[in-house]
């Protein structure tokens, strides 16, 4: 290849294939660069939206749980439900509590309701789980929160891996279900309390990689706690 003459301007071929495979190796690696920050940046604001989610549900849950109250048309219970996902049981919880939320103005005078929480499939077969809660006014004659129909429960968050409720006895023991003892004519013995839910929630963030997150709390119940100390003092009486 002939050079260039004193005073000609250009380029060669040769120079402008190294220029061009220069730039390339360049654009991929910025293009690389962005996918990672566009990555990061979505893992990101998806964790914020679990993150989210979480404390409102938690913020949810500590609040109705917390205001229990016994009720005997309507005892506290806490079941495992049929299916498992993944070797993780989901569960069913249902009881009277004082901190019902109306958004009726007929029932806003009235600060006892009946609550329930559940978990379903965000769709069937899905991995995926839904937690559902409703809450009625508390009033003679109506259902218990067990018996609620499908369409009173509400979304309260989704994406979820697993939910698991724990039942804190007044002797300290952990159980995994909680519910009233049945007499012979068909009602409850006296409503029975536990002193502490713990709940566990844990969201996906990533499925196929089988990343989640976990939330974890202990609630106490006073209404439980009160129960439990009368019964020692009655024991000790004795």
């Amino acid at each position: 290849m002939k050079g260039r003459k004193a005073g000609q301007e250009g380029f060669t071929l040769l120079e402008l294939l190294i220029t061009m495979a220069i730039l390339a190796v360049v654009m991929a690696l910025l293009s690389l660069s962005l996918a990672s920050s566009v990555r990061v940046s979505e893992s990101i604001k998806e964790e914020e939206e679990v993150v989210m989610q979480a404390q409102v549900a938690m913020r949810r849950l500590k609040e109705d749980i917390a205001s229990v109250y016994t009720d005997a048309s309507c005892p506290f219970s806490g079941t495992r439900s049929d299916f498992s996902l993944e070797e993780t049981v989901a569960d069913r919880l249902a009881f009277a509590s004082l901190s019902h939320l109306s958004f009726q103005p007929e029932n806003e005078g009235t600060a006892a309701g009946l609550i329930a929480y559940k978990i379903v499939p965000e769709k069937e077969g899905s991995q995926r789980l839904k937690l559902l809660r409703a809450d009625h006014p508390a009033m003679p004659g109506h259902l218990c929160g067990m018996e609620l129909a499908d369409d009173s429960f509400l979304l309260l968050a989704e994406g979820l891996r697993s939910v698991l409720f724990t039942f804190i006895d007044e002797e300290g023991k952990e159980l995994v279900q909680w519910r009233p003892i049945p007499l012979k004519d068909g009602q409850v013995s006296s409503p029975r309390l536990p002193i502490a839910v713990r709940i566990r929630l844990d969201f996906w963030l990533d499925m196929e990689k089988g990343i989640s997150q976990s939330f974890r709390t202990l609630v106490l119940l006073p209404v439980g706690l009160m129960q439990a100390d009368q019964k020692q003092n009655a024991q000790h009486e004795k």
